[in-house]
Order: C-alpha cells, then sequence, then structure tokens
C-alpha cells in the first residue's frame, strides 16, 4: 500500500475509533467517520466494505497489541501456570483502554449476528483465545507439570468463560473492585485445580 493510502487508512480508524468510543456504534455513521477524517466517502469505500468492516479492523488492531503482549510473556516464562498468571497480570491493557465498551459491542454484535459471515469474523477472537489456552494447557500436560483429569478444550473453555465474565464484571461495575486483581486471583485458583499432585 502506498504512504498517502496508508496515511488516509489510519486517519479513517483514528476517526472511527474516536467517534464511536465516545458516542456509541449505532450513532457514528460513516458520513461523519468521513468528516472527521477529512476524507470522502469514495476513499472510505475504497479501504473498507462497511463500518461492520471498519469495526474488525479495530477489535483486530486492538487484539494483535494484546497478543504481543502475551508472546512476550510467552517467551519471558518457563511454565504454563506461570504464563496464565502473568497474562491475568497484564490485564490493565484490557481493563484501561476500553472506554465505553457496553454499548458499543452490544450494538454492533446484535447487528452481527444478523449476517452470518459478519458474525463468524466477530466471534473469530474467542476462538483465537480459546485454541491458544487449549495448546498450552497441552503442553503443561505433556511436561507432566498439569493433572489429566480435565481435557485441555473444557480447561480452555473454563479459562475463557472466566476471563469474559470477570471482564464484563470489570466493564459494568468498574468501581466496586480492583478487577485486574480479581483476574489474577481467579487464574491463581484454576491452576491451583490444574496442578498435578507432587503426592
Amino acid at each position: 500500500m502506498e504512504p498517502v493510502e496508508e496515511a488516509t487508512r489510519v486517519q479513517i480508524l483514528d476517526a472511527a475509533r474516536q467517534l464511536i468510543i465516545r458516542q456509541g456504534y449505532d450513532a457514528t455513521g460513516v458520513s461523519e467517520i468521513c468528516k472527521a477524517a477529512g476524507v470522502s466517502k469514495g476513499a472510505f469505500y475504497y479501504h473498507f466494505e462497511s463500518k461492520h468492516q471498519l469495526f474488525l479492523t479495530l477489535l483486530s488492531e486492538w487484539l494483535s497489541s494484546l497478543d504481543t503482549s502475551f508472546a512476550s510473556i510467552h517467551d519471558s516464562t518457563n511454565t504454563v501456570m506461570e504464563q496464565f498468571e502473568k497474562m491475568a497480570g497484564a490485564s490493565d491493557m484490557i481493563f484501561h483502554t476500553l472506554e465505553n465498551p457496553i454499548p458499543t459491542f452490544l450494538a454492533f454484535w446484535s447487528k452481527a449476528y444478523q449476517d452470518p459471515n459478519t458474525w463468524q469474523e466477530t466471534i473469530q477472537p474467542f476462538r483465537h483465545y480459546q485454541h491458544g489456552f487449549e495448546a498450552l494447557l497441552d503442553q503443561g500436560k505433556q511436561s507432566g507439570s498439569l493433572n489429566t483429569d480435565i481435557s485441555s478444550i473444557d480447561g480452555s473453555r473454563i479459562l475463557v468463560g472466566m476471563a469474559i465474565g470477570i471482564i464484563l464484571q470489570g466493564l459494568i461495575f468498574p468501581e466496586d473492585a480492583d478487577w485486574q486483581q480479581v483476574l489474577t486471583r481467579a487464574v491463581k485458583v484454576f491452576n491451583t485445580g490444574l496442578e498435578r499432585s507432587q503426592v
């Protein structure tokens, strides 16, 4: 992509991010995004097929930064359980970078659900982390550090479900607790249940 085209794409994404965070997904139209970005509708549709695709791009970029953080943790830890705990410790990136997310995501998900292809793209991040955690659990079992009483797929589903539930509570009730600490403690409990007995 030419530098000018890339600069235009970044302008559109930056404008959309600010508008959607401030006023929500439904209330933000393509025309408004174009005006804020200083580009034409033609330029918008050159880079994005729709507002849905733009939102998925924003989500993908945010998740990529999260993946980078998790990759760094993977390279600096020795055990699977330590990785899970450090991932939870890095969750401030989730709690402190999402503003006004509940109405934004609910509005987007309600629209995405109506289109099977868009819905599959929308739920892909959940599959991504589920499969990633499943692979880590398999790794822990192969090393002999985790028990085999629970399947890796079930363990990953439990972990993702637990994380989503705590993150959702943190977004709905941000002042009720230090949700990053709650998530870290929950992961420690999860790890205790997975640790192979040394007896």
